[in-house]
C-alpha cells in the first residue's frame, strides 16, 4: 500500500553486514495514539490531511463483521472511530483517485475517500488478502498470503496477476523504481505453527521476474514496508516489533522497536507511523 519511492538510487553502497543495532542509528519515538482496535494498516492522505487505519477488531481473524476503517489526524487523534464498518478483519489499505483499497477476508473494496461508502467488492473464497498497492498506471495490486500470490485490479477486472513459490507468505507492498517489493511473513510451507522467517523480494513490473532485495538470507517475520530518505527501506517485523532497515546492497539493521504486532505502516511527514496490533496503537518514529 506504501506509495512509489524515488529515492532507491541513493542507496547507500556500504559492505554487506550482519543485522546490528548501533545506538547513533535508533529511530526516535516522536508520538503514540492509543483507541483503537488491532490496527494493521496505516495510509496517508497528504491532500485531505488525514490518516485511514484498517481495524481488525477480530482476535482470531475471522470474518465478524466488527472491523472497521478509522479517519485520524496525522497526528494519530481520531476523528471519525467507524468511517466505514462492518467489514471482515481489514487488513492492507491503499489511497488513489478518491478511493480507498482496502483488503479484507475474502475481498478487497473500494471504498468513497470522502464519504465511507463501500462502491464496489472483489470477491474470491478464502483468500487471506493483507496488502495493497495502488500503481501509477491506474492498477491496483493486493497480496494474498496464503497462496504466495498477488491479485490486480486492472479496469474493474480481478484476477490474480502473479503466483511464485518464491512469494510464500507475501505480505507488504512497496513500489521502488519500477519493481514492486514483497515483504514476507515467512515461509507457510509446514503451516503457521511451522513458519520459517522470510526476506523482501522484487518483483518487475514488466516482465514480473523474482529476485531478492537485498540479502537472500531470512530477516524475519515481515509486514510492512516504507521508504526512507537515503533510499534503503524500512520493513517491520510483526512477530518481535524490530523495524528493519533495508538496502539493495543486502545491508541492514535494526533501528528501533515498536512493539508484538507491527504492522503495515506509511510515512506521514517527517515520521513514520506504525500500527501496533497487539498493543492497540499507532507509534509514529521521526526519519532524518
Amino acid at each position: 500500500m506504501r506509495h512509489t519511492s524515488h529515492w532507491l538510487l541513493a542507496a547507500s553502497t556500504a559492505v554487506l553486514a550482519a543485522l546490528s543495532t548501533p545506538a547513533h542509528a535508533q529511530l526516535a519515538e516522536a508520538w503514540r495514539a492509543e483507541g483503537y482496535a488491532m490496527p494493521e494498516s496505516v495510509v496517508y492522505d497528504e491532500a485531505g490531511g488525514a490518516i485511514y487505519v484498517t481495524n481488525i477488531n477480530s482476535p482470531d481473524q475471522s470474518s465478524n463483521g466488527q472491523g472497521y476503517v478509522a479517519k485520524a489526524n496525522p497526528d494519530g487523534s481520531i476523528v471519525t472511530e467507524k468511517f466505514t464498518d462492518g467489514l471482515n478483519a481489514p487488513r492492507g489499505i491503499d489511497l488513489a483517485n478518491g478511493r480507498l483499497y482496502v483488503a479484507t477476508n475474502g475481498e478487497v473494496l473500494e471504498i468513497d475517500a470522502t464519504s465511507g461508502e463501500v462502491l464496489e467488492r472483489h470477491a474470491v473464497e478464502n483468500g487471506l488478502f493483507n496488502d495493497v498497492l495502488a500503481l501509477p498506471d491506474g492498477r491496483v495490486l493486493v497480496t494474498e498470503t496464503m497462496s504466495g500470490s498477488i491479485y490486480a485490479i486492472d479496469n474493474g477486472e480481478f484476477s490474480q496477476w502473479l503466483a511464485d513459490p518464491a512469494l510464500t507468505g507475501a505480505n507488504g507492498l512497496l513500489l521502488v523504481d519500477g519493481q514492486v517489493l514483497v515483504a514476507s511473513i515467512g515461509d507457510l510451507s509446514g503451516g503457521f505453527e511451522n513458519i520459517k522467517p522470510g526476506n523482501i523480494k522484487s518483483v518487475n513490473l514488466e516482465t514480473k521476474e523474482i529476485t531478492d532485495f537485498g540479502s537472500a538470507d531470512p530477516l524475519g517475520n515481515l509486514d510492512g514496508l516504507s521508504s526512507l530518505p537515503d533510499g534503503a527501506v524500512l520493513v517491520t517485523d510483526n512477530f518481535t516489533g524490530d523495524l528493519i532497515k533495508v538496502s539493495a546492497d543486502g545491508t541492514s539493521e535494526k533501528v528501533g522497536n515498536a512493539g508484538p504486532g507491527a504492522a503495515d505502516q506509511d510515512n506521514v511527514g517527517n515520521v513514520v507511523v506504525v500500527p501496533v496490533i497487539q498493543s492497540n496503537a499507532l507509534v509514529a518514529f521521526t526519519i532524518e
